[in-house]
């Protein structure tokens, strides 16, 4: 399943709690103002995305430890956001 929702002025928080990405392997959310945590992202995944860009939005937050152990995750993007921490 791929998802892009590139270069549009998309706003808020990305997805509720009943939004379900079985089987994504793609996910492209780049230059938006998407706002919200990369947990909040990544958890709606139920398996294990390949490419994931959320650069150029307004994410917050740490950036979990847990998403260096995505085996399937070959290109993360995380550019031009608010993230902190290591």
């Amino acid at each position: 399943l791929v998802l892009k929702l590139s270069f549009n002025y998309f706003h808020g928080h990305l997805f509720s709690s009943n939004f379900n990405l079985t089987n994504l392997e793609v996910l492209r959310i780049n230059d938006n103002k998407f706002s919200g945590t990369l947990s909040n992202v990544l958890s709606k995944c139920s398996g294990s995305p390949s490419f994931l860009d959320v650069s150029n939005n307004y994410m917050v937050g740490k950036i979990a430890s847990w998403i260096c152990h995505q085996t399937k995750l070959t290109l993360l993007l995380l550019r031009d956001n608010f993230f902190n921490g290591q």
